[in-house]
């Protein structure tokens, strides 16, 4: 278990639930996206089968359990408030996530998508080969049975994801950043971490750097849920301080 601060806060917060792969049988014979029979598990969360997707079958079962255990009456969250598929990418570069889009009155929708995009913006105040460029927003047709939308859609999981990471590199290996938030991390640190220099000729990413960006995707999350924002739409608390805040106000 880390000691990094933010993994500790984070822990003090939330209750992590990890299924380390979901198409074991199709990976071992080096299939990366089907499954052993064939299929592209990821289009199968709409209606998933016992018995020719397991796996997705009894990971759903999962979500849905926790969410609902959640949102009793004596719980003080809103179920489960963050999901995220962690996939490769086979054609873009850099580190990136997709995300789920509210659609309708701007007024309405203008807050909960502030709070989808509250994590990849934070994300990548945090980790150098994550690009917000190649993030995006929305609920494509043809994902329509992706673990992100159907969660998104069925559950109400506001801040459902896929983060991608690219098969092959990223060009900041070669071209450090300098606009980083010093309060958070130094930038020689920053490029140390991820062994970036303008001399580096090799832009192909390691298991090193994945594991990295697994440091800073949760330091971005534990960042952003300490903002107003994040907080009061996973946490009921907030909400009803905000309330007694606004009734003493209507009183005096």
């Amino acid at each position: 278990m880390s000691d990094d601060p933010a993994a500790i806060e984070l822990r003090k917060q939330f209750i992590f639930k990890i299924i380390p792969i979901l198409n074991p049988d199709g990976v071992i014979h080096g299939n990366y996206r089907a499954s052993l029979m064939g299929v592209d598990l990821n289009r199968r969360w709409k209606n998933p089968s016992k018995f020719l997707h397991p796996t997705i079958y009894y990971a759903k079962s999962l979500i849905k359990f926790f969410h609902a255990l959640g949102r009793q009456p004596d719980s003080d969250t809103g179920g489960v408030v963050l999901s995220c598929d962690m996939h490769g990418h086979s054609r873009n570069m850099n580190v990136f996530m997709y995300a789920c889009k509210n659609f309708g009155e701007e007024q309405a929708v203008r807050v909960p998508n502030q709070v989808i995009w509250a994590v990849p913006e934070n994300v990548h105040k945090y980790c150098p080969i994550f690009s917000t460029n190649e993030c995006k927003m929305a609920l494509e047709k043809d994902k329509d049975t992706t673990a992100r939308i159907v969660l998104f859609k069925e559950l109400g999981i506001q801040n459902s994801y896929t983060l991608e990471a690219t098969f092959y590199g990223s060009g900041h290996f070669k071209k450090p950043r300098t606009n980083w938030i010093r309060e958070i991390e130094e930038p020689e640190q920053i490029d140390r971490r991820y062994c970036i220099s303008d001399q580096r000729s090799d832009i192909h990413i390691t298991p090193q750097d994945l594991l990295e960006v697994g440091h800073d995707f949760l330091r971005g999350i534990n960042f952003a849920q300490g903002r107003r924002l994040l907080s009061y739409s996973w946490f009921d608390e907030p909400k009803k301080a905000e309330a007694i805040r606004q009734k003493e106000q209507a009183v005096l």
